[in-house]
């Protein structure tokens, strides 16, 4: 199946002075907790087969990080600020991406999320993705106890 993206939505390379607000994005997609810091980012974009922005005339409100590997590619960050949440920009960000992947022969693409991220589940399973039954827990530890 095929997500163009919605109308007034264009998907594009992201470029390295797109960082600053890729990172803003991150910030009010995944909060504090999840957040990945500019340095972050731009370690991650030495690693990636495909980084891409979503924008509109506000500027950019997604993007998308994978990387690849011996099986296939990874989809590694998938950003979307909350205002633009539930308008395709996602699904958009993701098609382009399969679309970029099936031209450089890429067998599979996986990507992971956590069992409680009901909007991210929703997107994967609309795409056509399939669990594969793996489960990789996440754990934290309180420093200041």
């Amino acid at each position: 199946r095929d997500f163009p993206a919605p109308n007034g939505i264009r998907i594009r390379p992201k470029l390295d002075e797109d960082l600053p607000v890729v990172a803003r994005v991150d910030l009010k997609a995944f909060g504090q907790f999840w957040h990945n810091t500019e340095k972050v980012l731009q370690r991650a974009r030495l690693q990636c087969a495909s980084a891409t922005v979503a924008e509109d005339d506000s500027g950019v409100i997604g993007y998308q990080l994978s990387t690849k590997n011996p099986f296939g590619a990874h989809l590694a960050r998938l950003g979307v600020l909350p205002e633009a949440q539930g308008r395709g920009v996602g699904l958009a960000l993701v098609n382009q991406l399969i679309q970029t992947l099936n031209a450089g022969q890429f067998s599979k693409l996986s990507v992971n999320t956590q069992a409680d991220n009901i909007a991210s589940l929703s997107l994967y399973k609309k795409m056509g993705f399939i669990r594969t039954g793996e489960q990789f827990p996440v754990f934290v530890y309180s420093i200041n106890t």
